[in-house]
């Protein structure tokens, strides 16, 4: 009897380790997986309400961390952001104000912040653009001038730009001999004052903007006005430029 006892209780101490290690191996997959922390909850490392086997930004690191998505820019995460509100489809309905439109321009710019030579153009781009989307972010009539004035610009910035391109593509021959060319700088001068006459539109439109509307066009025509600046030294150091024939 003892006997049978005995191989009883052996057999059901034998019964519960295998169950438990078969417990701890099942629940450590879930959580590598992303499946949940063995609660049967799914986990969801960024809080945004989105599972992480089916969230978009999710990304394991050696943390097995949520890359954190921030969607409007505020430096806030989505997960922690007051102001994030994820549809079904996991998008975000976003409150398009002004606050939310300088957070992206600047988000951009501090992109461009290590590309060299190339960031006060990309700078400007960004600058143009939010201009350009004033009127998707506010309905005043500042706003609505605003974008119409962007518009302009940026066609007349594109130009200019094209006009800096052919002056940089002239040959060494042609610089050598020929000197700069007039009819280009001339050109390229004449864009630059069109879009300083722009700027000056763009000023006036301060007197009735908001107080974030006019924080934020005067960040960006600081901007677009480097830019004048640059270009209008590009063409004058062309037409200043001299060639051999220059001298004769």
């Amino acid at each position: 009897m003892k006997q049978a006892i005995r191989i009883f209780i052996a057999f059901a101490l034998i019964l519960s380790l295998f169950t438990g290690a078969v417990s701890a191996i099942g629940d450590g997959q879930g959580t590598k997986q992303g499946k949940g922390d063995g609660t049967g909850i799914p986990l969801d490392d960024d809080g945004d309400g989105i599972p992480n086997r089916d969230d978009p930004d999710f990304e394991k690191t050696y943390q097995n961390q949520d890359n954190m998505n921030d969607d409007d820019g505020d430096g806030i995460p989505n997960g922690q952001d007051e102001d994030y509100v994820p549809l079904e489809d996991g998008t975000q309905v976003q409150d398009k104000n002004m606050n939310t439109l300088k957070n992206q321009v600047n988000s951009m710019k501090q992109e461009n912040a290590g590309l060299g030579e190339e960031k006060g153009i990309a700078n400007a781009n960004a600058g143009i653009e939010g201009l350009k989307s004033m009127n998707q972010y506010s309905e005043s009539t500042t706003s609505q001038k605003v974008s119409q004035i962007a518009n302009s610009f940026e066609q007349k910035y594109q130009n200019a730009l094209s006009a800096e391109e052919q002056i940089n593509q002239r040959s060494g021959f042609s610089k050598f001999f020929f000197g700069g060319d007039e009819k280009l700088a001339d050109s390229l001068n004449g864009l630059v004052n069109e879009n300083r006459q722009l700027i000056q539109d763009l000023t006036k439109q301060l007197d009735e903007a908001t107080e974030e509307e006019k924080a934020f066009i005067q960040e960006q025509i600081a901007a677009l006005r480097s830019e004048c600046d640059r270009l209008e030294s590009v063409a004058n150091e062309e037409s200043r430029r001299k060639g051999i024939f220059d001298w004769w």
